[in-house]
């Protein structure tokens, strides 16, 4: 009777386990199995790809078909160890679908991406996406235009300073908004699309892109109708017809190798030349015309039918250029570092000198030993030694730590150098800001940078936590978390459009090894302790007023740039000196490699520089005003 309980209760048991093993698998799978109201779609950098220590644009659509969400669209490299997580903050009512654009890039060969949806802490849905890094010392020339395999041959074109090609196609309406979310591109060729559709975003991210060093190439031909409209004051020529059978021989001529491939004649775009346009075969069919370190290119030919022609990628690669092209961040990005570590004078950041250290241990053990022996024994009290040793020590840590509060301060504050790129007859510019935050104690901060800046820091120590998260919202962008240690400098770099407040003309002309002319100053702002640069030689113009004009006399190379000595320079809390020998250094900004080609300034190049004694934007610190030292130097590439 009791063995059959026994199996009785044993077969129960059985049965109840073997529910639990089935029910509970199948309720997890149901909720698993549960479709999120929250959809992402995303496209990641250039068609796929990104270039390495290179800001490159996140496209990402979000749609809710459940409950409002209130949340945080993040993007982070799963895996990574040495790189930064970005985030947006989103409003998703319900029925929402929204196109958000998150800048990023990794200092390191990321294969993948995450973007993830996070309320409260919790992740409600992620996508990753696969990446293609490229190397810095790669060409890289992008494709806009509805036909996927367009200019794959210039996979083979070759440059002596770089190590090899790459060719991406990208989609108009994903082209980036910030010219430097642009920089990782050095060609851009447009083909077949409606230029009219770019938004003005798009369209002066371009331009600006271009006066950087961007090589734009836009198709004419039948397809001129469509790419013409949108980017026609930016163009060569002006665009009047079409014109029939036209020969191509005179492109034959700068390929001469392989000739016989290529199309007898075309249907090429009628056109009258810019003043300052160039002609680049004997026919005209390719006009070129400079515009501050870039070029835009127009092809009177529609591009598409040069695509059997084995020739191609041989004269693309001897009308494009290959230059260096000036990017402040990049380098120290790359590196961890940053410039304003090495050019400010913060009394709060340097050690005493050995010489000190050494007075002030011998001060205090004369006192606190034979000075103060002599006096108790004097006064025949040496019992009080009890007393007075302490004192001396509280006298003394409490010296110590009044005076280190006010070389300190006991507040946080912001230093800040800005480098700002602009043009000749432009005031929009692009703007670099090396950030630095220093804290008289270890304390964790948020600083609150200009809205859609794109935001890059240094690492604290080789722990990826310690880096801040950076957070784009309406009011501004942020570090959020940002820990400093004590009496340290935390330095980050702010990359934005900005306009300059001020216009610069220029009649300059280069004759047998000379610049002349004359600058004039066409704002209402003045232009303070400015100079003229080109190559080597400098010509100092002091304060150049408001619509005031300066002779320019520059013999080059006479090597007195950026040689010059300021005594008033040690005092102050910004070295000048410092900054311009390193904007003369090769190897300290522009594109880096062992082939690529790397420096500031551009030997080839005329510009005026002005420095302005003050920050170039405001930073807060925990949301409020902080106290701000800067320095802003204007560097305006002049024509001639």
């Amino acid at each position: 009777m009791q063995a059959t309980g026994r199996r009785s209760l044993a077969a129960f048991l059985c049965l109840i386990l073997g529910i639990t093993l089935v029910a509970v698998p199948t309720s997890t799978r149901a909720q698993e199995q549960e479709p999120s109201p929250v959809r992402l779609q995303v496209s990641a950098g250039y068609d796929g790809t990104y270039r390495v220590s290179h800001w490159f644009p996140v496209n990402v659509t979000v749609s809710n078909d459940g409950p409002d969400i209130q949340g945080v669209i993040e993007w982070h490299f799963p895996g990574m160890r040495d790189n930064v997580t970005f985030k947006r903050v989103v409003d998703l009512p319900r029925g929402a679908q929204k196109r958000l654009v998150l800048n990023a890039f990794a200092k390191d060969f990321a294969r993948a991406g995450e973007v993830r949806l996070v309320v409260d802490e919790t992740i409600i849905v992620e996508e990753r996406v696969r990446l293609v890094p490229i190397e810095i010392e790669q060409y890289v020339i992008g494709v806009v235009s509805g036909d996927s395999a367009l200019l794959s041959s210039l996979a083979s074109m070759k440059f002596n300073n770089r190590t090899s090609t790459t060719v991406t196609h990208l989609s108009p309406e994903l082209l980036p908004e910030e010219a430097m979310a642009l920089a990782g591109i050095d060609a851009l060729f447009i083909h077949d699309i409606t230029t009219t559709n770019l938004t003005p975003a798009q369209r002066a991210a371009l331009e600006l892109w271009i006066s950087l060093g961007g090589q734009l190439v836009v198709s004419g031909g039948a397809n001129a109708e469509r790419t013409v409209p949108g980017l026609a004051d930016l163009l060569p020529v002006t665009v009047e017809g079409l014109t029939a059978d036209v020969t191509l021989a005179s492109l034959g001529k700068m390929v001469p190798r392989e000739r016989e491939t290529l199309p007898t004649s075309a249907t090429v775009s009628r056109v009258e030349l810019q003043p300052d346009a160039q002609e680049v075969d004997d026919a005209g069919l390719i006009v070129t015309r400079s515009q501050g370190a870039g070029q835009v290119i127009f092809s009177r030919f529609d591009l598409n039918i040069l695509r059997a022609w084995t020739g191609e990628p041989t004269l693309w690669a001897r009308v494009i250029e290959s230059s260096m092209s000036f990017e402040p961040g990049t380098l120290y990005r790359w590196r961890d570092d940053n410039l304003v570590q090495e050019v400010v004078q913060f009394p709060g950041l340097e050690l005493p000198s050995f010489g000190i250290l050494v007075l002030f241990i011998l001060f205090y053990v004369v006192i606190i030993g034979p000075l103060n022996f002599l006096m108790l024994r004097r006064m025949r009290r040496s019992e009080l030694a009890w007393i007075t040793v302490p004192a001396i020590v509280l006298l003394f840590v409490g010296g110590t730590y009044g005076v280190g509060t006010l070389i300190r301060g006991n507040r946080p504050r912001v230093v800040q150098v800005a480098i700002v790129q602009g043009f000749e007859n432009t005031t929009h510019a692009q703007a670099t800001e090396f950030i630095g935050l220093f804290s008289p104690r270890r304390d964790t901060y948020t600083l609150t940078l200009t809205p859609d800046a794109l935001v890059s820091q240094e690492r604290l120590g080789w722990d990826n936590s310690a880096y801040a998260s950076v957070v784009w919202t309406d009011g501004g962008t942020e570090l959020r978390d940002l820990l400093v240690d004590v009496s340290s400098l935390r330095t980050a770099i702010a990359e934005h459009d900005v306009d300059v407040p001020f216009q610069v003309s220029s009649n300059l002309q280069r004759q047998q090894g000379e610049v002349r002319g004359e600058v004039q100053n066409l704002g209402s702002e003045p232009l303070p302790d400015a100079m003229i640069v080109y190559g080597s030689t400098q010509q100092r113009l002091g304060t150049l007023a408001p619509g005031a004009g300066h002779e320019v006399v520059l013999e080059r190379n006479r090597g007195n740039f950026p040689g010059f000595s300021n005594s008033d320079d040690d005092e102050a809390m910004f070295n000048r000196r410092r900054i311009l020998s390193i904007l003369d250094e090769p190897d300290q900004f522009g594109r880096f490699g062992p082939n690529a080609p790397m420096g500031g300034l551009d030997d080839n190049g005329i510009y005026l520089l002005s420095w302005h004694e003050q920050p170039l934007s405001t930073v807060q610190i925990d949301g409020t005003a902080a106290p701000q030292d800067g320095l802003t130097l204007y560097v305006i590439r002049l024509n001639g």
